[in-house]
């Protein structure tokens, strides 16, 4: 049996709003999960470096840091198969503090220190890019 054009037509545009309504709700849940982490501009992030109780962390690769990083960040290499082991070792009890290369890699690491229960977390927004172009200091590591 074939359906009339105009049923067609509906079922279509039926399916087509499900699917959008199923791609908003899957937007919402990922803004959601990572609702803890505040995102930080480099003026608020120099600032908050400065405080007590917080830890640096840079995302990046080793290549990408051998270019310059924020002084005193420690280093955990996204990419690397130690990613998950080195997250579990990260104080609870300190304001977490993370940048990547343009803060991708950096929000993703916030959800998952937020999915190990880490409540504290400040992300910053343009990642080593934005802090270089508030020329904020840097260091690079001896070769």
């Amino acid at each position: 049996m074939k359906w009339p054009k105009k049923m067609r037509s509906e079922f279509n545009h039926l399916q087509y709003m499900r699917n959008l309504a199923i791609a908003i709700a899957s937007l919402l849940l990922t803004c959601l999960a990572n609702a803890e982490t505040e995102q930080a501009n480099a003026s608020r992030f120099a600032k908050l470096i400065e405080a007590e109780d917080t830890l640096l962390i840079d995302f990046r690769t080793p290549n990408e840091i051998a270019q310059g990083k924020i002084p005193n960040a420690l280093e955990i290499d996204f990419f690397s198969k130690e990613l998950s082991a080195k997250l579990a070792e990260l104080p609870k009890d300190k304001k977490l503090l993370l940048y990547c290369r343009s803060g991708n890699r950096s929000s993703k690491a916030a959800k998952l220190l937020d999915e190990k229960g880490y409540k504290d977390l400040v992300n910053l927004v343009g990642g080593i890019g934005a802090w270089q172009a508030a020329d904020l200091p840097m260091e690079k590591k001896p070769k």
